[in-house]
């Protein structure tokens, strides 16, 4: 059986980006990588009628930035920006 590759892989450079941007030493590689799969499985739950299209995790020395790209966020926004206060709690 031949190994097969994700076509992806081979635009990454070109036409597409990653959907995680973080650097991290090996001891905590697994834990954030768990932590990047929960949050999108997360979001992908609650944000189910909102046309979700990618969801863009980069990680900082000391915060997080979470970019939502979807086809009604102002869904996501809420009146007066109280659903993204919302999801920053949660």
């Amino acid at each position: 059986m031949g190994r097969k590759v994700h076509p992806k892989i081979f635009r990454v450079s070109q036409t597409t980006d990653w959907n995680s941007k973080w650097f991290a030493d090996k001891k905590k590689q697994a834990s954030l990588l768990k932590e990047d799969v929960l949050v999108r499985d997360y979001l992908r739950q609650r944000l189910d009628k909102v046309g979700l299209d990618k969801i863009i995790i980069e990680r900082f020395t000391d915060k997080i930035r979470i970019t939502i790209f979807a086809a009604r966020p102002g869904m996501i926004i809420g009146r007066g920006g109280k659903g993204v206060a919302q999801l920053k709690k949660e």
